[in-house]
C-alpha cells in the first residue's frame, strides 16, 4: 500500500474541503443571488404598479366630481318624459304623435300601447302606431318626433306603398281620372323613457 506523506494528506483534505464549499456555494448561494435577483425584478415591476395605481387613486375625486356634475346634467334636461304613472306617459305619448302627424298633413289610423320595459334603471314606454302620409309628410313626422321633447325614438319602421287618386270620373263622363298621389301605410314603433324613480 502506498504510504501519503502527512502533508499530502492535509493538501488533500484542504482540497476536498475546498471542492465541498465551492460546490455549496455554487448550489446554495447561487440559487439564493438567482432568487434575489428575481425577487428583485418583480419589486421593481410592482412598485411601479403601485406609482401607476397611486396616480389613478389621485384622479378618484376629480372623476367623482365630473359624475357628480353629470348626474346633475341628467337630472336637469328635458330629455325624460316627466309623469305620475307609465300609462299616463304613454297617453302622453299618444297626443304629441297625433299632433305630430295631423300638422304634418298625415292621417294617424291606430295606436297600441305596448308593456311598459326596465331598460337600464329606466323605464322604457313604447307604442305601435299605423300612419297614412306621402313621402314629405312622413318625412316631417320624423324628424319632429325624434328632434322634439322629450325624446323620442323611433325604434321599427315598415313601409308600404298605395297609390290614391286625388280626383274621380264623373259617371258617364270620358275624362281621365287625374293625377295619382303615392300614399305610404307606415308602421311605427315609438319608444321614450322615464326615470325609474319618477312613477
Amino acid at each position: 500500500m502506498l504510504e501519503i506523506s502527512p502533508f499530502l494528506r492535509k493538501l488533500l483534505a484542504l482540497t476536498l474541503l475546498v471542492a465541498v464549499l465551492f460546490l455549496a456555494w455554487t448550489e446554495g448561494v447561487g440559487t439564493v443571488i438567482d432568487r434575489l435577483q428575481i425577487y428583485e425584478t418583480g419589486m421593481e415591476r410592482d412598485s411601479e404598479l403601485l406609482a401607476r395605481y397611486n396616480s389613478h387613486a389621485d384622479t378618484r375625486p376629480k372623476l367623482e366630481a365630473q359624475l357628480k356634475k353629470l348626474h346633475a346634467l341628467e337630472s336637469s334636461q328635458g330629455g325624460f318624459m316627466r309623469s305620475e304613472s307609465p300609462a299616463l306617459a304613454a297617453a302622453s305619448m299618444q297626443d304629441r304623435v297625433k299632433r305630430v302627424v295631423t300638422k304634418s298633413g298625415g292621417t294617424l289610423t291606430s295606436v297600441q300601447v305596448l308593456p311598459v320595459e326596465d331598460d337600464n334603471g329606466y323605464k322604457k314606454i313604447a307604442v305601435n302606431v299605423v300612419v297614412a302620409a306621402d313621402v314629405q309628410a312622413l318625412r316631417d313626422v320624423l324628424f319632429d318626433l325624434e328632434t322634439g321633447m322629450p325624446y323620442l325614438f323611433v325604434e321599427d319602421i315598415d313601409l308600404r306603398r298605395s297609390t290614391v287618386a286625388t280626383r274621380f270620373r264623373v259617371r258617364g263622363s270620358r275624362a281621365p281620372e287625374g293625377p295619382t298621389v303615392d300614399q305610404l301605410q307606415v308602421r311605427l314603433k315609438i319608444a321614450g323613457f322615464m326615470r325609474a324613480g319618477e312613477s
